[in-house]
């Protein structure tokens, strides 16, 4: 009984306070699979710019724009539990004596959804790499590496936010 409440409690203590604050969505990157501000698969830069950079063909853009929409879509019905297991975390911990036991059940919880997301999302990425082809992953590659980008992991570790300098 002590072990649980003081795991509990700990939870409660580390990781509430950042999951309350955080975004549900990881960062945006589903605002950008929507192409909400003016985004893309490939983070803060839109595709159309992408695609006259890598002088992509209109059949790998309507790809890739395909795989987006399909995320997007496949993505609602998590996205849809995160803001409800958020709203309910907000309930618990505004609640008079908040139970350590659920409140750490429902961090829990949303990190497992996030993590959901962001698998759907990196397995839209690879898709996407996929629709390029060699000299066009490297030259996306090498983007990512003039800015010193971190590559994330996926097929050749692509995918990451690309340099607004280099448009």
């Amino acid at each position: 009984m002590t072990r649980k409440l003081l795991f509990s409690t700990l939870i409660l203590t580390l990781l509430v306070p950042a999951v309350v604050g955080a975004s549900p969505f990881g960062g945006g990157e589903e605002a950008f699979a929507r192409g909400q501000r003016g985004g893309s698969l490939f983070g803060p830069i839109p595709l159309a710019r992408l695609a006259r950079f890598l002088e992509l063909t209109e059949d790998q853009v309507t790809a890739i724009r395909q795989i987006a929409e399909d995320t997007r879509d496949a993505g609602a019905p998590t996205r849809d539990e995160l803001r409800t297991a958020r709203t309910d975390l907000r309930t618990l911990l505004e609640g008079d004596s908040p139970d350590a036991t659920t409140v750490g059940e429902t961090v829990l919880a949303m990190h497992d959804l996030r993590q959901d997301l962001q698998d759907l999302r990196q397995g839209a990425r690879d898709a996407a790499l996929e629709e390029l082809t060699d000299e066009q992953r490297d030259r996306l590659q090498d983007l990512l590496d003039r800015r010193g980008e971190r590559p994330r992991r996926g097929a050749r570790g692509a995918f990451g936010a690309a340099p607004e300098a280099a448009f």
